[in-house]
């Protein structure tokens, strides 16, 4: 990540809510997702819901990892599990900076939210996505069809954790 600038998670503040609106509504960007939540929605999710984080660069924001408490997160034992989803700006792809935010957003998430598991999920054509989580020591936990607000099939989504 030499030359590349100072990469930092803050808490996400209303005055991002442009630029994220703009990346949540990126074509190459909602491909990966399979989002179908309006973009100024989620943004309301973040910051009333949500544990949610600006990534920036140099100050400028490229992106947001959200920790979430789902259906996902209940597991047994005590144990304090989140789910983690994250996007970051087409520009600032395949440079390492994902691989790099999501190491600081898993010691957020341990230092800062006490979380002993974080999970996270990708589609299995996501290949980048995947390579950014096993880089980080995330590990196959199972898969399933996704589906649709109306039900039907999407692809096959890959969930994966870090203890």
């Amino acid at each position: 990540m030499e030359g590349i600038g100072k990469l930092r998670l803050r808490k996400l503040r209303e005055g991002d809510r442009d630029d994220f609106v703009l990346l949540e509504s990126d074509p190459d960007t909602t491909a990966f997702t399979g989002r179908s939540t309006d973009a100024e929605e989620m943004f309301r999710y973040c910051m009333e819901k949500a544990d949610s984080c600006a990534l920036t660069l140099d100050g400028i924001f490229i992106g947001h990892f959200t920790f979430h408490r789902t259906s996902l997160t209940d597991v047994p034992g005590g144990l304090d599990a989140r789910e983690v989803s994250f996007g970051i700006s087409p520009e600032c792809r395949g440079l390492g900076i994902g691989t790099k935010a999501l190491g600081l957003a898993a010691q957020r998430a341990k230092k800062d939210l006490k979380a002993d598991v974080l999970m996270a999920g990708a589609y299995a054509f996501n290949g980048a996505c995947l390579q950014v989580l096993e880089r980080n020591g995330f590990r196959y936990l199972f898969s399933r069809k996704d589906r649709d607000p109306e039900g039907n099939e999407r692809e096959e989504k890959i969930f994966m954790k870090l203890l």
